[in-house]
């Protein structure tokens, strides 16, 4: 089968990474692939997964169109940022194909991508989707600083991303109710393929991770504590943005002496200057000890989670429909707390803690406190996460699934068109949707779609 896929290629793009696998799997199994660089603005030099190699420029010129034309089917690879997903938006409603939800919250794609390229305005795509009063409300959502609240509610975009969508991809089931109602095609749930480095075991080259402002330097070369006189340490990893928990981990770790004095709290990722400053001044509020990487390469992050004992992918609101962080944390063998709400509620009890979002800080400080008299079985948890996630996150298992799927559309597509030249036409002749005429008219089409 002929492929174009459009995504991200940077290596600081965690949906790239995902799509590297698949990319691969895909080429393995004898499928030829295009890759089109979703990314608004690759700068020179930025490193980039292997799958660039050979990779064309979103923008339409006429070789693009000309591939994207002859492809058997367009895979769209969509997350939550302008910066990586620029070019899905502009392709994906002239070249209709399959749309992958890596988020189910899409709304600041859709408002960095009004940003970077004038002519439609958010408050426009708002409108049309979700009516007049949804769009008037912008303004003052964004001055109170609501908007994402606002938006996860009203107006996620989700529906914008899926509605001219042969079919969508997505990874877990909690979101899919949005999807499936806008959506006019097939959709399907399937597990984010992910990998993790230095097959789990820290780099001992690489064991001593240093803060960026070079004010601490944490010795993880030994990996997690493993006596009680040591500090044992919690690591947050990822994009460190409001919904990530950090403030609540701070607070659960200061509520007592007894788990100041045993724990530090290791943050990685690229983080805004101005939420570091708040991390920071919370914690020295809270006596609690804080390290703040920022952007680290991938061998270091694969060593701060290889030298973690605890790791946090509290997530709140939880608007992402799978989580590589919490998949990477489960091949590294670690405990894992997450939030119980979104795709961590479809996680298996045995191979995470759970943590109740309306008793959040109370429940992680209990886990922290009594961490030393279950780290047996949480270390048994780990095990039993690691060998789950390798069967579930498999890339060629999803790669095979991605075929499936666009054979089914291709299946659908003489079907597609009758139906869409039907509906112009019975319009054309007043024909309400709902009238009763339509049964025997559709009737026929029926088996196609079951």
């Amino acid at each position: 089968m002929r492929l174009a896929v459009v995504t991200p290629v940077s290596t600081r793009s965690a949906i790239a990474r995902s799509t590297d696998l698949v990319v691969a799997a895909l080429r393995a199994q004898d499928h030829d692939v295009l890759v089109v660089r979703a990314d608004n603005d690759l700068a020179v030099g930025v490193d980039r997964f292997d799958m660039d190699d050979g990779a064309m420029d979103w923008t339409p010129t006429p070789e693009l169109i000309a591939e994207l034309s002859a492809a058997d089917a367009i895979v769209y690879e969509l997350g939550d940022n302008a910066a990586f997903h620029a070019g899905c938006v502009k392709l994906m409603t002239t070249f209709p194909g399959i749309v992958v939800l890596h988020d189910f919250y899409l709304a600041n794609l859709y408002n960095g991508y009004c940003h970077l390229h004038p002519g439609v305005t958010l408050d426009e795509l708002v409108e049309g989707r979700y009516g007049p009063d949804v769009a008037a409300a912008l303004p003052e959502v964004v001055a109170d600083g609501r908007f994402q609240s606002f938006m996860a509610d009203e107006a996620p975009m989700t529906e914008v991303a899926v509605e001219a969508a042969r079919a969508a991809i997505c990874h877990a089931h909690w979101g899919t109710e949005r999807v499936l109602a806008a959506c006019g095609g097939p959709v399907t749930v399937m597990p984010l393929p992910y990998d993790a480095d230095a097959d789990t075991d820290a780099d001992p080259d690489m064991g001593v991770a240093v803060d960026l402002d070079g004010d601490l330097d944490l010795d993880l070369r030994d990996g997690p504590s493993e006596t009680p006189s040591e500090k044992r340490t919690i690591v947050t990893f990822g994009h460190v943005n409001r919904n990530k928990r950090a403030r609540s981990v701070i607070r659960a770790l200061g509520a007592d002496a007894t788990v100041r004095a045993r724990w530090r709290y290791l943050v990685v990722g690229p983080i805004d200057p101005t939420e570091r400053a708040e991390l920071t001044a919370l914690a020295d509020q809270r006596n609690v000890e804080l390290v703040c990487r920022g952007e680290v390469t991938r061998a270091e992050l694969a060593s701060a989670i290889a030298g973690a004992d605890l790791v946090s992918c509290l997530r709140y609101p939880a608007l992402e429909a799978s989580s590589a962080s919490a998949i990477e944390a489960m091949l590294h063998r670690k405990p894992i707390a997450v939030t119980d709400t979104g795709f961590y509620a479809e996680l298996p009890d045995e191979v995470v803690v759970k943590i109740d979002p309306e008793a959040e800080i109370r429940e992680l400080h209990e886990l922290l406190l009594s961490f030393d008299a279950r780290a047996p079985h949480l270390a048994q948890q780990g095990e039993r996460a690691r060998e789950w996630a390798l069967a579930t996150f498999d890339p060629d298992r999803y790669a095979a699934g991605i075929v499936e799927l666009a054979e089914q559309v291709r299946a659908q597509e003489p079907a597609s068109a009758a139906l869409t030249r039907i509906g112009r036409d019975l319009a054309g002749w007043g024909v309400a949707p709902d009238s009763p005429l339509l049964g025997p008219v559709l009737a026929p089409l029926d088996p196609v779609w079951s």
